[in-house]
């Protein structure tokens, strides 16, 4: 489909951002076995570089897209002389942020990552120690969603609120399908406004 986009590379992360319709892919190594840092976007057509800055360049990371809070999640992976970290970041359509995380799992590459949307968590496998050692053990990570209502997400029920859900309607979006019938109609405004007058 496309001859352009990133450099060749091999052992990079690629997951689909669902809020934004695009697959976002970080990293990975050339042929050389130098890491790399860069973030781009395939949008089905074409190849759009988004970032050189965020996390440290890297391979065998894994990366998982929360359709909570609609950011992509990365973890882990092996930087400069192949050492595994178990640092953690979050891609929110637009830039990378570092998220602390004081009870991570230990240092691993080639670990597996999955979104658990029934339980709200993302669930991390395995992988392999700075030691070598192949791991078993597994991770979650649970970060509460958003109230609902507040879904421009600046942690006040307000009118913009209302303008969002509005936004959301007209375009068809998910977020806006909030009693969850996968029909948007007058039920789900009902339900917005119940959820609204209730608060968080």
């Amino acid at each position: 489909m496309s001859d352009t986009g990133p450099s060749p590379r091999v052992l990079h992360a690629m997951a689909y951002d669902q809020a934004r319709g695009v697959t976002l892919l970080f990293g990975g190594s050339n042929d050389v076995s130098v890491n790399l840092g860069d973030t781009w976007a395939w949008n089905g057509k074409d190849w759009t570089k988004l970032s050189d800055s965020g996390p440290q360049p890297r391979r065998s990371h894994a990366l998982v897209y929360d359709a909570d809070r609609e950011v992509s999640v990365l973890f882990g992976g092996s930087t400069g002389g192949g050492t595994p970290q178990n640092d953690m970041w979050q891609w929110d359509g637009a830039v990378w942020s570092s998220v602390g995380t004081p009870d991570a799992p230990t240092p691993r590459s080639q670990t597996t990552m999955a979104f658990d949307s029934a339980r709200h968590a993302i669930v991390l496998y395995g992988g392999v120690s700075p030691q070598h050692d192949v791991l078993s053990d597994t991770w979650e990570y649970v970060c509460t969603p958003p109230c609902y209502p507040d879904l421009d997400g600046n942690g006040t029920l307000d009118l913009f609120d209302f303008l969002s859900f509005t936004n959301q309607f007209n375009a068809g979006g998910d977020s806006a399908d909030c009693d969850a019938s996968g029909v948007l109609d007058l039920f789900d405004f009902l339900c917005f406004t119940n959820a609204f007058n209730a608060g968080c």
